[in-house]
């Protein structure tokens, strides 16, 4: 999204609930920065490339701010001391 030819952006809550690399069960709570117009759901494969290169692994399922899983994780994060991913 542009205003006034500026690209808004915007960061993004986000958790990750994978395997960590003991194989237990696990949850990766980090922020995204992406285009205030995120499009065709591109920053949820970056965020899993993210956490498979931090040594999460597979399965994994990413919720963001706007998906219902997320509302689970909204007060029991820390959020200013997550990991960030830039997307841009």
């Amino acid at each position: 999204m542009k205003k006034n030819n500026i690209e808004i952006m915007k960061t993004a809550k986000c958790v990750v609930v994978c395997y960590n690399a003991n194989g237990c069960a696990d949850v990766f709570p980090c922020k995204v920065i992406v285009k205030d117009s995120i499009d065709a759901g591109n920053h949820y494969e970056v965020i899993r490339d993210e956490a498979y290169e931090l040594g999460y692994e597979n399965p994994m399922v990413v919720a963001t701010e706007d998906d219902p899983l997320f509302k689970y994780f909204l007060n029991s994060v820390d959020w200013n001391d997550v990991h960030e991913i830039d997307t841009i």
